[in-house]
C-alpha cells in the first residue's frame, strides 16, 4: 500500500520536496483524500508565492486536480513562453470538466487495483491510473499513464488523457479529450492536446435514428467550417486535426436536425421523386432532378449542416412531370448541404458533398 499524502484544506509544504519524496521512495506516493471525506472540505483554487511549480504544467499534476477537484492554475507570467500549449489544456478543462463538480463533496474513494483509484463525486466519476509506465483498460477505454478518465452519471460528458477511446485506438501519444453534451442537439469534441487522429462517436440514444448528422469545426477565429465523416450503426467518425488549412481548431461538434430528417414525410408516396444531384460531389455547380405526379406548390430548398437555409431554389406551382435546377455553390465553404423537397404531403431531403 503506498503510503498517504493527506490532500484537503491545505497545500502541503513537502509538495515539491525532493528529500520527502527521497525518504519513502518515487513509487510509493499516492494520494489519499481523507481530509477531502472526513472534513468534508477541499481546496478549490491554491497558489504559492506566485511559484511557477503551482501551475498545471505537466499530466500528474492535471490528474492530481482533477482527482480532488480543484481548480487549475496557470501562469500566465511565463507559460506563454516555456508551455504555450498547456493554456488551452487548463482553459478546456476548466471550463467543460472540472466546472461541472469542483462545488461538489467527494462521495467516496476506491482503490480498483494497484495504483488504480476511483473519485466518486454527486455529478461524475474520475478513474486515475497512477501507473506511470502503463496504461489501464477501463470499459471501451485505454487510459494513458498517468492519466485520468471522467464520465458523468447522465453520460453527457467524457473525458480524460487516452490513448484509445470508444473501443478505437487513437494514434500515437496521449489524447487530452473532452466530449460533452452542450445541448440536446449537439456534441462538442475538444482535443486540448494530442497529436491529429480520427475519432468515433455514439450517436446518443434520444437521438432520432433517421436524423441526419453533421460534422463540423469551431476554428479560433470565431469561423466554422463543414467536416467530412462516415457513420456505422450508432457511431460517426471523423478526423480531429489541430489545423484545417492553415486555421487553428479550437472544437468540433456533433450536431444532428430532425428538421432535415431523412424519412420526413412519405418519401415512397406513388409518383413523386427526389433524385441524387450530380456531379455529387461537385466543385461548384451541381443539377437536382424532383418528380411529382400532378400540378402542386413545390418547394427546394438547400441548408447548410447545421440546418440553416442557404438558398430556395424552387418556390412556386408545378405542374406534374420531372424537372430540375441547378444550384451553384459560389461563396459556400466546402462541405456537406442537404437539399429539401416539400410539395402537398411528401418531403424528402438528401445529400450533396462540396468540394473546392
Amino acid at each position: 500500500m503506498p503510503s498517504p499524502a493527506f490532500c484537503g484544506s491545505a497545500l502541503l509544504p513537502w509538495r515539491a520536496d525532493d528529500n520527502f519524496i527521497n525518504a519513502i521512495g518515487e513509487n510509493n506516493l499516492a494520494f489519499f483524500p481523507f481530509t477531502t471525506l472526513l472534513a468534508r472540505d477541499k481546496v478549490l483554487f491554491f497558489q504559492h508565492n506566485l511559484a511557477p511549480e503551482t501551475a498545471t504544467t505537466d499530466l500528474k499534476t492535471l490528474t492530481h486536480i482533477i482527482a480532488m477537484g480543484f481548480n487549475l492554475t496557470y501562469d500566465l507570467a511565463s507559460g506563454l513562453t516555456a508551455y504555450p500549449q498547456w493554456l488551452k489544456v487548463c482553459g478546456d478543462f476548466q471550463k467543460y470538466v472540472l466546472n461541472n463538480y469542483t462545488g461538489e463533496l467527494m462521495l467516496s474513494f476506491s482503490e480498483l487495483q494497484t495504483n488504480v483509484y476511483q473519485y466518486n463525486y454527486n455529478s461524475v466519476d474520475v478513474t486515475v491510473n497512477g501507473d506511470e509506465n502503463s496504461t489501464y483498460q477501463y470499459e471501451s477505454n485505454l487510459l494513458s499513464p498517468d492519466g485520468f478518465y471522467i464520465e458523468s452519471g447522465d453520460g453527457k460528458l467524457q473525458a480524460g488523457v487516452l490513448r484509445a477511446y470508444n473501443g478505437n485506438n487513437l494514434s500515437s501519444g496521449d489524447h487530452y479529450l473532452i466530449i460533452s453534451r452542450l445541448a440536446q442537439d449537439s456534441i462538442l469534441v475538444d482535443q486540448a492536446l494530442g497529436s491529429d487522429t480520427e475519432i468515433s462517436i455514439t450517436r446518443p440514444a434520444e437521438w432520432p435514428a433517421d436524423s441526419l448528422l453533421a460534422v463540423y469545426a469551431k476554428y479560433v477565429s470565431g469561423n466554422t467550417a463543414s467536416v467530412s465523416s462516415s457513420l456505422a450503426g450508432s457511431n460517426i467518425a471523423f478526423g480531429l486535426s489541430a489545423k484545417i488549412n492553415g486555421e487553428d481548431v479550437d472544437y468540433y461538434l456533433v450536431t444532428y436536425n430532425k428538421f432535415l430528417s431523412v424519412n420526413e414525410g412519405t418519401p415512397a408516396s406513388k409518383g413523386f421523386k427526389l433524385f441524387e444531384n450530380y456531379p455529387n460531389p461537385f466543385n461548384s455547380t451541381t443539377t437536382i432532378k424532383y418528380k411529382i405526379p400532378e400540378q402542386d406548390f413545390v418547394t427546394l430548398t438547400v441548408f447548410d449542416a447545421l440546418g440553416k437555409e442557404v438558398a430556395t431554389l424552387v418556390s412556386e406551382e408545378k405542374p406534374a412531370g420531372t424537372d430540375e435546377v441547378e444550384f451553384s455553390g459560389s461563396g459556400l465553404d466546402s462541405g456537406i448541404y442537404y437539399y429539401k423537397l416539400q410539395t402537398g404531403n411528401f418531403i424528402e431531403t438528401k445529400k450533396m458533398n462540396l468540394l473546392r
